[in-house]
């Protein structure tokens, strides 16, 4: 019996190791390789190598308020081209706010289909950094942000293109840098616009900050025939040296209160609009 007994502990004890072996080479496993064509990423300091096109990176938070909560995947690259197709954030029950962090390192190009960004409670973040050029065909949130639970996109590069750029009811999206001064050398974004919302004043709108030497945005329109482009309660604000706008509508709601922002103040250089509709 005594025999049979230590047989059974010594038993559960090696299976236990066994699960403590299993899961460190689990959790080393998402440190090293090759990154795959879907890419999960749980824990603050994952890693992997770019060898193919990423089809999603999907960062994923915590099931409880407890433990670390933030998560990282830097991707290494030699010289070339990273291509990805759609970055979020999901959201879990239980949890609460985090941050999402993708650093690709080295890489001439990172090209990105879609960022979509979920909130959470507390609110929560997704920030890209690129060495180089930063190219984005989609970014928007899913949904509205509220008070002390407010979402956040921020795109760091030389270089940063984005073609629809779609802020929201207090959110915020910031693409800047990632040098010493915090400017990039080029933004350019083809069409810039907010998502309808019942935000009617500057209390509850979204931001949307383009901090580069030369920044250039093409379209500020869309909307109905009450408000259109910034919309009401909205800011968009430039910071650099030279700013050029095509076509730029900043017509918010024609009560008190309900104003459409551009902010150029901090542009040091030239300014140009070709352009500009508002409601006066």
């Amino acid at each position: 019996m005594i025999g049979i007994n230590w047989s059974g502990i010594n038993w559960r004890i090696l299976k236990g190791g066994s699960f403590v072996l299993s899961y460190l080479f689990s959790t080393a496993s998402y440190a090293n390789g090759n990154c795959s064509g879907s890419q999960t990423v749980i824990i603050n300091d994952q890693t992997c190598t770019y060898s193919q096109k990423i089809n999603n990176i999907t960062f994923e938070g915590n099931s409880t308020v407890f433990g670390e909560q933030n998560r990282k995947l830097t991707i290494t690259n030699g010289s070339s081209k990273v291509e990805i197709g759609t970055i979020t954030n999901n959201w879990k029950f239980f949890g609460k706010g985090y941050s999402s962090t993708l650093e690709v390192k080295s890489a001439t190009e990172v090209s990105i289909d879609t960022i979509s960004h979920q909130n959470y409670t507390g609110g929560s973040w997704i920030h890209i950094q690129a060495d180089n050029k930063l190219t984005v065909k989609d970014a928007f949130f899913t949904q509205d942000g509220i008070d002390g639970s407010q979402g956040h996109i921020e795109l760091k590069a030389k270089e940063v293109n984005v073609k629809n750029l779609t802020g929201r009811k207090q959110q915020h999206i910031e693409i800047k840098g990632n040098n010493g001064d915090g400017k990039a050398d080029k933004i350019v974004v083809d069409n810039l616009a907010f998502a309808e919302d019942i935000c009617i004043t500057d209390s509850c709108g979204g931001t949307i900050t383009l901090e580069g030497k030369n920044v250039i945005i093409k379209n500020i329109t869309g909307g109905n025939g009450s408000e259109k482009g910034i919309r009401a309660g909205n800011f968009v604000t430039v910071k650099g040296e030279n700013f050029y706008g095509g076509k730029i509508e900043a017509i918010g709601l024609p009560t008190a209160g309900s104003n459409s922002t551009l902010d150029l103040s901090e542009v040091k250089g030239t300014t140009f609009i070709d352009d500009l509709y508002f409601r006066n």
